[in-house]
């Protein structure tokens, strides 16, 4: 069987014989052999999984002999094999430029004409028609077919990298340069793919010094294939007269960069005055001190936010606490004298552990929605009334979204008629029309305020109905507990199409059964074959997407022979990437790989320039037994993304959600080394490596998580919740403790431990994980201090609120997490499960008292009760097998 990867040679239209021959004809012998000499060797071109043989020098030469033939359609013959052994042939084409054969110096000529430009045998007529016109036209004509060749692929590719080089018009150059850039990426990509190297490293190496991003490709393709150390020398030789000192200066940073020097790559980024880069490879390589030193002898604007965050940020990661302090309340400043731009400076402030200072500013402006969401946050129940007494004495127009908040701090303080009414009033449009957003606050916010289950769906349902086109409607269905959002998201969409037959509450409820996997054989049969008829009156794209839900379904509940045919049907109605892919994965999850293999190969040639479907196909050659063929096409799919970001972040899910997760790795560990630094994909992968790491070098992954989130101190990104401003830096101070735990540095973890109640004292897990760890560690006394704390603002809310369910389970969840006080815990557990029956937060709360008591069995009887209520939530099943362990003397 050929590799799936295979492709075939296309023909050479006949006019372009005539066309090499005319460029031949015009070149003079000097240029062309000076083109030949620029050339690198390199491995032969053809587009296989394995590199073709090259052709032995006797066939060569018996090519070049034929050129001289007295027939000509052995002449022509011989043309069209020499041009398709390609360098290979480089040599004794220049040699056969002398010959004394005039038929064979033409021919030999006109080859390496057609080389010299780009043109092989499979070029398209029309890169053909446009060089031709290129090379005829004025230059405002040239500048219009340069763009016409960027949008012709790999071909013209080629060609414009030859033209690049040849053009004297350095405007005329400068749009061909511009053309490149426009279709680098993808045709580079698909040069890897069909493995010419040597056009691919050219076309990177002519972009580089004129583009960043190009720079960054042109790093990862030698860090990758080879050649970055050799680069990397001639880019440290002083800059030639005509190259600007500066881009070299930036070539030799990304090099540096994707070699992991990151000091160096910064003094390199620093000579070419690009102060962003600089910091953020000087943040690579954790020098927050220079970093701070540098900037402060710089001189930092009063009026520059980004600057005065990340200021702080420096000074507070290299530790100095008072020149952070003193920038902190820079930021103070910035925010009082810039009332429009104060919600930055507040990020700054909460990045920088300042959550105090941070909501005195919400306040001060009279942000009140903002100060809401913290203060609710934080348990600061005085303060939060008293910023809702002047949102309604103001009117604010964030009222009824304040009220959703405020509404859960009355249940918490045990004012569960309260709250009801308050989210009532909200809904019932008291303080104003309630849109999509409004109801999506309503179903975030109900269980928290104590709204039965049968409440929050009506307001998700009145929500769906009344969303417009422009709505994320994907918000509501991410926050009120669906299992799978965008699949319950797509039945929604299909159910609202069943009109006649289900109300909005009661196609919600359905939505929810399928998600929860509740709905009967027979019933979900019906369901599938109805939206089958309804899928056929509606247009195509519409129709394959409804059909590939029908699909995905039927595969989940075992029928998946049915699904793969729904799948392949739509692939023969639409060959998008996207259908042949999940086309791909259905045969996988049947263990059909020979049909997975053949779906995710016609991927590929759906979108060459994509690394996903080669990762793909790797993986189910793997599957295959064929593990020598799945190497070459992983290493293929590795060099493919080059620098582009957002392309090998997705190739790394896609290695990690098929199992290979080395491959994943390796791609997020790239992408932090090659892609833009300021971008979302850099810092997310960053933030998984961490991830990854937490648990076996806390300090390391905490460090790492200091440099990812860095970028949120920017004024271009933000977290999309923004509770996470306050979350995060708990998290990072929580990791750090465990950390210095580990190394025996207790003052350092006592005094995070400090820091994560400061900056969230109603964070119940972070304390608990520093005790459990000073327990692990025997450091008992210590564990004692952080528990103690904890306990006692804990309890002190609750003495205060008696007849709140949530105060005695937030008491009794922190004492039985740690084992400590548990008859206190107990009692409050007990009471919290008397005010509130249903709430399987507290159930599972007693149940874990119950478990640290040692009474294994009444921890099992009250989990069952939570299994009842919630027996799709596997928290519940492993909560089960831990007791049941324990009961048994095992160890859990």
């Amino acid at each position: 069987m050929m590799p799936m990867t295979c492709r075939r040679t296309g023909r050479l239209h006949a006019s372009a014989w005539w066309y090499a021959s005319a460029i031949a004809a015009a070149m003079p012998l000097a240029v062309l052999a000076k083109e030949v000499a620029t050339v690198r060797p390199g491995i032969a071109t053809q587009p296989t999984l394995v590199p073709a043989s090259a052709p032995s020098a006797a066939t060569i030469a018996e090519a070049i002999d034929a050129l001289g033939d007295e027939d000509f359609r052995i002449r022509e013959k011989a043309v069209r094999t020499l041009w398709e052994f390609g360098e290979a042939a480089r040599p004794a084409l220049v040699a056969a430029v002398s010959s004394d054969n005039p038929e064979i110096a033409r021919r030999a000529k006109s080859v390496l004409a057609s080389f010299a430009f780009g043109v092989r045998p499979d070029t398209p007529q029309p890169v053909i028609d446009l060089l031709n016109m290129y090379r005829q036209g004025e230059p405002e004509q040239r500048k219009s077919v340069a763009g016409e060749l960027a949008r012709q692929g790999v071909p013209g590719a080629r060609v414009l990298l030859k033209l690049s080089e040849d053009e004297k018009d350095p405007v005329v150059r400068q749009v061909v340069l511009n053309a490149m850039g426009m279709t680098s990426r993808p045709a580079v990509a698909q040069m890897i793919h069909d493995r010419d190297f040597v056009v691919a490293e050219r076309f990177l190496a002519a972009l580089a010094p004129h583009v960043d991003y190009a720079a960054r490709d042109h790093a990862a393709f030698l860090l990758l294939h080879g050649g970055l150390e050799q680069q990397i020398a001639v880019l440290r030789k002083p800059a030639e007269p005509n190259r600007p000192a500066a881009m070299q200066q930036l070539r030799l940073a990304s090099l540096l960069r994707a070699k992991g020097d990151y000091v160096p790559a910064a003094e390199a980024a620093l000579a070419a005055n690009d102060t962003f880069l600089h910091g953020a490879l000087m943040a690579d390589a954790g020098k927050y001190a220079d970093l701070a030193a540098m900037m402060q002898k710089r001189g930092i604007a009063d009026d520059n936010i980004e600057e005065l965050s990340f200021i702080t940020a420096f000074f507070r990661l290299a530790g100095d606490t008072v020149a952070s302090d003193r920038w902190a309340g820079k930021l103070v400043e910035y925010a009082n004298q810039n009332a429009s731009d104060h919600f930055n400076a507040v990020e700054a402030l909460m990045l920088n552990e300042r959550a105090d200072q941070a909501i005195d500013v919400l306040v001060s402006k009279q942000n009140h929605l903002a100060a809401a969401d913290y203060l609710a946050a934080r348990l600061e129940f005085k303060r939060l009334d008293e910023v809702v007494t002047r949102a309604r004495e103001q009117g604010s127009t964030d009222l009824p979204k304040i009220l959703c908040r405020y509404a859960q701090m009355q249940h918490f303080r045990g004012d569960s008629k309260g709250a009801d009414a308050t989210m009532l009033a909200v809904a019932r449009g008291e303080h104003g029309p309630v849109d999509f957003s409004g109801w999506v606050d309503l179903a975030t916010f109900a269980p928290g305020a104590g709204i039965d289950r049968g409440m929050t769906d009506s307001w998700v349902a009145q929500g769906l109905v009344v969303a417009r086109p422009q709505d994320d409607v994907s918000r509501m269905f991410d926050r009120v507990g669906f299992a799978d959002s965008a699949r319950a998201q797509s039945w929604w969409r299909v159910l609202r199409d069943h009109r006649a037959a289900y109300t909005p509450n009661e196609g919600l409820a359905l939505v929810r059964r399928i998600d929860r996997k509740e709905v009967p054989a027979d019933e979900m049969a019906k369901l599938l074959d109805k939206t089958r008829e309804l899928a056929a009156t509606l247009p195509g794209g519409e129709r394959h997407v409804r059909l590939r839900l029908v699909a995905d379904t039927l595969a989940e509940s075992g029928k998946i022979d049915e699904a793969i045919e729904i799948a392949r049907w739509i692939t023969t109605r639409s060959a998008a990437v996207e259908h042949l892919l999940n086309l791909g994965e259905l045969c996988a999850k049947a263990e059909k790989w020979n049909d997975a293999l053949d779906a995710f190969a016609k991927a590929h040639d759906a979108d060459p320039s994509s690394p996903n479907p080669v990762a793909l196909q790797a993986w189910a050659l793997t599957r295959l037994g064929r593990s020598q063929e799945a190497a070459a096409l992983i290493e293929t799919a590795h060099l493919m993304p080059l620098g582009n970001e957002s392309v090998r972040h997705s190739l790394a899910d896609v290695f990690t959600q098929h199992g290979m997760k080395a491959e994943g790795d390796r791609e997020r560990q790239l992408t932090a080394r090659l892609g833009d630094p300021s971008s979302w994909e850099v810092c997310d992968s960053v933030r998984r490596m961490a991830d990854d790491i937490s648990t076996t070098d806390a300090l390391a992954a905490a460090a790492m998580w200091d440099r990812a989130f860095l970028a949120n101190l920017t004024t271009r990104t933000m977290f999309v919740d923004p509770s996470a401003n306050l979350t995060i830096p708990v998290l990072i101070r929580r990791t750090k403790a465990i950390g210095k735990i580990a190394k025996g540095d207790l003052p350092g973890a006592l005094a995070d431990a400090e820091a994560c109640f400061r900056i969230m004292p109603a964070e119940a897990d972070a304390q608990i994980a520093i005790v459990r760890e000073l327990d692990k560690a025997g450091h008992k006394a210590e564990a004692d201090i952080v528990y103690q704390r904890a306990f006692t603002y804990f309890r002190d809310i609750q003495k205060q609120y008696p007849e709140s369910a949530p105060a005695n389970n937030l008491v009794a969840w922190l004492c039985g997490s740690v084992k400590r006080d548990l008859d206190y815990a107990l009692a409050c557990a007990r009471k919290g499960v008397e005010l509130e029956p249903q709430s399987t937060a507290i159930l599972d709360t007693l149940s874990e008292v119950y478990f640290a008591r040692g009474e294994f069995d009444e921890a099992i009887a009250i989990n069952q009760r939570c299994r009842d209520m919630e027996p799709h939530l596997s928290h519940h099943r492993e909560n089960l097998e831990r007791f049941t362990k324990a009961r048994d003397g095992k160890k859990p």
